[in-house]
Parts: C-alpha cells; structure tokens; sequence
C-alpha cells in the first residue's frame, strides 16, 4: 500500500501535468487509478478483514444512491450516471488509501518540500514564457496556464497544497525555525504567480489564522468561531468585489441575456440557478457538464456546489456540507483546525469541482493526516 501512495504522490504532484501536456487522456489515467487504488484496497480488505465503516462512508453511500435516483428520475443515461459515481469512488478510494498507511504515521516531508521547492522554477517559467501553452496537446486557457507541476490548468489545487502546507507549519507548538519561515514565504510567493484569485483570498485568510493561533490572543474556541464568521464574510464580499471589477455584467445579475449566451460568471450563475424554481431532484447526474461530449449546458463555470444543486437538486447541495463535516471528524484534530479547514474546503468546491479531482484530494487527505499525526505528538 505504501508503494502505490508513493507512486500516486509522484504520478500527481509532479509528472501528471507533463503526461497531460504531452496528450495523454486525463480521463484514461483517470479511470486506470481508480481501477488500481480500487484493486489494491480490495486487497487490503481481504488481507486485514477488516472494513472502514463510519459517518463519512456512511454519508457516501448516501450520495452514490441519490445520484442513482436522480439519474432514473430523469431518465439519464446509464453511462452518465455511471461516470458520476466518480465524485464517491475517488474520494473514497483516497480517503481508504491515506488511512490504510496512517497506520505508520507518513514521513513525507521530505517529498512535500521537494515539490514545493521544484514549483517557482516551473511557475516562472509559465510566467514568462506563456506562449508555451500552444505546444499542448490539450488545451490551455491563457488565465489558467500557471500550474506548475501539478495537472494541467490546476492553479486552483497548486494553491491547495502550499496553504495546506502553510497550515500544517503554523499549527505546530514549537517555535518556526529558519527553514519554516522560508518554506512559507517561498509559498507565497509561488501563490502569487498563479491565477487563483481564491488562492489569493485563502492565503490572506490562512496568514491571519496562523497568526491568531500563535499569538497571545488566542484564548477559546468562541473566539474562533467569531473570527471564521467575520473571515467568511470577509471572503464572499471580496471574492464578489473582484469577481465584478472583472465582469461588469455581473452587476446586472438578473440580466438572464448572460446566461444565454453563456458568458455569465460564477456568481451570476449561481444567483440565476438558485433563485429559479426549487429543484428536489436536479436534472440528472452529469446535466451541468457532458463530460464525454465535452460540453457545458449553462455557463463555463466550475463549481461543485453549482453542479450539484444543478444535477442533483436541493439535496445536493445538503452531501457537499455534510461529507467535508463528516470528513474532518474522522480525523483526530481540534475543533478550531477542523472548523477553518471546512471553511477552506468548502470555499475551494464554490470555485472548482473537488470530489474528482485528485490532486485536490490527496493533498487534503495528506495534510489532514498529518495534522492529526502532529497534534498526537503533541499531546503525548
């Protein structure tokens, strides 16, 4: 089991982005890890004889039955309903994997700083050279071309994973050595370069949180809960403020023209999808986006919230909220650390897809295990 973590740490963080670049299928790799990691927990299963069974699974299940009744409701196509069941398998498979090997606390720090430290090259030279991106054999977006290392037009998850790293350092007790305080002003500046506006948003977000954790200020949990409210305020009205200095239709947001023609934002979708009529059912697994046709039935936007409450309805909505809460609490970390990385996740599945992405997954799956790995250290 190690060997396939390692091999999917390396094959994610560092060559995917090149495979891609070069034409291979991300759909393929896709499907073929999937079958490897489902494989290999089978195995492990029958080995060990023993089952993970717990809210997070339990609230999986959940969600792979209501994409199931959706998908009938509205008579979708079985191999839609099918590929939709990615958004269970991956994040299940990885969570399985991670804490099949938590077994023996990860020793990965190594591996973490060496794809941190690879990024600015990388990044750099996306930056100035950004004519590089038509040489791919998959297409690249200009605003998305500032990926590093990781999958193609994954600025979002590149950020991911330096804030969480970010995170992991600052919640330490001991004081930060030389090493950490470069570590984390290298990542800023790797964050910086690429075009995640979110990123931008969550980093500032994250130096205040560490911050408030390592000064004299930091008193009880209350205090916390006030402090994430005023930051996820904070976040949604910046995040809206650049989002219309980008798109000055967006101040027109019940103009439904930019919905026709599909070039309304996130935001203005959001705002037209949920002030429609109540949805209970969606309109069926993989209506938002065809992903075998490659097409789009509303906007170009990228969202897990928008794409559930769009497939699947109200209640799809409800399985985003209730799987990141289920997840933290499969894991022994406090309850302040717990309630910003909900915030931070649930901020990240408003502006991409995250249950299908590994990269994204990993990296949470990683740094959560080894926060819960740092503070039973701490404690003992």
């Amino acid at each position: 089991m190690n060997k396939i973590f390692y091999i999917s740490f390396i094959l994610i963080f560092l060559l995917m982005g090149i495979l891609q670049f070069l034409g291979l299928s991300i759909t393929m790799l896709s499907y073929s890890l999937i079958l490897l990691l489902c494989f290999m927990l089978l195995s492990f299963l029958l080995i060990k004889k023993k089952i993970t069974i717990n809210s997070f699974i339990i609230i999986n299940f959940c969600l792979l039955t209501w994409i199931s009744i959706s998908g009938i409701i509205n008579q979708t196509k079985p191999i839609l309903i099918i590929n939709y069941f990615s958004f269970v398998i991956i994040p299940v498979a990885i969570y399985l994997l991670v804490k099949a090997i938590n077994k023996t606390p990860l020793k990965i720090n190594f591996l973490i700083n060496t794809v941190i430290i690879i990024q600015l090259p990388v990044l750099c030279l996306q930056y100035f050279l950004p004519d590089y991106i038509m040489y791919s054999q998959k297409a690249i977006s200009f605003i998305d071309r500032m990926f590093g290392t990781f999958p193609l037009s994954a600025d979002h998850f590149l950020s991911f994973f330096l804030i969480m790293n970010i995170i992991y350092i600052g919640i330490k007790k001991a004081a930060l050595t030389f090493f950490d305080y470069f570590i984390i002003i290298y990542s800023i500046l790797c964050i910086s370069l690429t075009n995640s506006v979110t990123s931008y948003m969550l980093l500032i977000l994250t130096l205040a949180y560490i911050f408030f954790l390592r000064s004299n200020i930091y008193i009880k949990i209350p205090s916390v809960i006030i402090s994430i409210l005023v930051l996820v305020f904070a976040y949604f009205n910046i995040y809206e403020v650049l989002g219309l200095l980008q798109k000055p239709e967006l101040l027109d947001m019940t103009n439904v023209k930019y919905i026709e023609d599909g070039s309304a934002g996130r935001i203005q979708t959001f705002f037209y999808v949920f002030s429609s009529d109540l949805s209970i059912f969606g309109n069926g697994p993989s209506a938002y986006f065809n992903p075998f046709l490659g097409e789009f039935q509303l906007n170009l936007n990228f969202s897990q919230l928008l794409w559930f409450y769009y497939d699947l309805g109200v209640i799809g909505v409800i399985f985003p909220i209730l799987l990141i809460y289920s997840f933290l609490f499969s894991f022994n970390i406090s309850n302040h650390l717990r309630i910003y990385l909900f915030f931070l996740v649930l901020a990240y599945s408003f502006s991409s897809t995250i249950f299908d992405q590994f990269a994204f997954l990993l990296t949470l799956n990683i740094f959560v295990s080894l926060m819960e790995n740092k503070q039973i250290e701490d404690i003992q």
